[in-house]
C-alpha cells in the first residue's frame, strides 16, 4: 500500500508540472466567468444559469483531463520505456497501475476543487449583488448544495479515468482516449438499454440490451448533480446509489486493467 501511495503522489507531481492540467483549469475558469456575462441576459435566473454553466464546465474540464491523463497513465510510460525501470524494482504491476491511477484521481480532485471554489465564490458574489438575494440560500446552504453536486461530477469523471486506464493498460494513448470517450458517450444510452432489457418482446433483444447495460457506464445516474445544486427534490438514496455505482464500476475497470497489464509485454 505504501508503494501505491508513493507512486500516486509522484504521478500527481508529474501532472502538476505539466501545462495541460493548468490549461484545463484556466479554461473552466474562463467559461465560468463568461457565464456571468451570459447570465445578464436571463430574467431573474442569474444564479441558475451560472450554476448550470459552472457544473457543465467542470464536467467538461474533468472529462478532458480524465481522457488525456488516464489514457496516458500506462501507455506513455511504456512508450517512453520509463515503466521498465520502475517495474524492475520490487513493485507488482497491479500496484504500479493503481498508483498511477491514484495520481490521475488526485489530479482530478485538484481540478474539481479549484473550479468548485471559484464557482462558490462567483455564485456567492451574485447572491449579494442580485436584488432577489433574500430568496437565495445562505453561504452555508450554498456550500451544502454545491459540495455533493461537485462530488458527483468528480465520481463521473473518475469513471472515465478508470476506463481510460483500463484501455491504456493494453493499448496506445490515442486508442485509450478514443475508446473511453466513445463508451462515455454511449453510456448515455445505458438507461434506455436497461428499459429495453426488461420490456423487449424478443429474448435476444432483451439479452443484448442487458449486456449493454452491464458494460456501458450509466452516466445518467450523475445527472442528479444539477438538481442538487438547485435544491430541487431528489429521491432518498439517489445520491448514495450514484456514488456506490461509480466506485464499483471504476473498481471493476481497474481490476480488468490490472489483469490485462499483467499479461502485457513491456
Amino acid at each position: 500500500m505504501r508503494s501505491i501511495g508513493t507512486i500516486a503522489v509522484a504521478t500527481l507531481r508529474e501532472h502538476l508540472r505539466e501545462s495541460g492540467l493548468h490549461a484545463l483549469i484556466a479554461l473552466v475558469w474562463l467559461l465560468l466567468l463568461a457565464a456571468v456575462a451570459l447570465a445578464e441576459l436571463s430574467a431573474g435566473q442569474r444564479l441558475r444559469v451560472v450554476t448550470d454553466v459552472g457544473l457543465a464546465a467542470t464536467r467538461l474540464g474533468g472529462l478532458c483531463a480524465a481522457l488525456f491523463l488516464g489514457g496516458g497513465v500506462v501507455a506513455r510510460e511504456v512508450e517512453r520505456r520509463s515503466a521498465t525501470a520502475t517495474l524492475t524494482a520490487p513493485v507488482e504491476r497491479w500496484a504500479w497501475l493503481l498508483g498511477r491511477f491514484g495520481g490521475v484521481f488526485l489530479a482530478l480532485v485538484v481540478l474539481v476543487a479549484a473550479t468548485g471554489v471559484l464557482l462558490f465564490v462567483v455564485v456567492a458574489v451574485l447572491m449579494v449583488l442580485t436584488p432577489q438575494a433574500a430568496a437565495a440560500p445562505s453561504l452555508l446552504g450554498l456550500g451544502l448544495r454545491l459540495s455533493p453536486a461537485l462530488l458527483l461530477v468528480l465520481v463521473e469523471v473518475t469513471i472515465v479515468a478508470a476506463l481510460a486506464t483500463m484501455f491504456s493498460a493494453f493499448s496506445s494513448h490515442l486508442f485509450a482516449m478514443v475508446c473511453s470517450l466513445g463508451l462515455w458517450v454511449a453510456g448515455h444510452y445505458a438507461q434506455t438499454a436497461a428499459h429495453l432489457a426488461t420490456n423487449a418482446s424478443e429474448a435476444w433483444v432483451s439479452a443484448l440490451n442487458g449486456l449493454l447495460w452491464c458494460i456501458l457506464p450509466n452516466v445518467s445516474v450523475f445527472a442528479v448533480a444539477t438538481r442538487i445544486a438547485h435544491d430541487d427534490p431528489v429521491r432518498s438514496g439517489e445520491v448514495t446509489l450514484a456514488l456506490t455505482y461509480g466506485v464499483v464500476y471504476a473498481a471493476a475497470m481497474l481490476a480488468i486493467g490490472s489483469g490485462l497489464f499483467a499479461r502485457r509485454d513491456i
